[in-house]
């Protein structure tokens, strides 16, 4: 299974964005919400239904597992410090939902 990253932003609204940072695949992924959670539920939805899409027009699907990252440059410089909490929990539920 390929591994990739998946890179979390918070912008000056305090709204997250989580999108792939791997231009070598035949699809790409996106998620955003209010919340973290939020972001990662529709980041995971968004996986989901690209599958199951490839499914229905007979495309061969790559899966990949993630590892997310904070991306600092492009997320507002008020909300950094909190970036390695945010971290954390985005790769605790990612294992979480891979072991279930």
């Amino acid at each position: 299974m390929k591994k990739v990253t998946a890179m979390i932003e918070r912008s000056d609204d305090g709204t997250f964005g989580i999108y792939m940072d791997d231009y070598s695949l035949s699809y790409g992924i996106l998620g955003d919400g209010t919340t973290l959670e939020e972001a990662l539920d529709d980041y995971y939805n968004s996986y989901e239904e690209m599958k199951q899409y490839y499914k229905e027009v007979n495309k061969e699907f790559t899966e990949v597992a993630f590892t997310f990252k904070y991306d600092y440059e492009s997320s507002s410089p008020s909300y950094n410090a909190e970036a390695p909490l945010l971290l954390e929990f985005a790769n605790r539920q990612y294992k979480y939902l891979c072991a279930v």
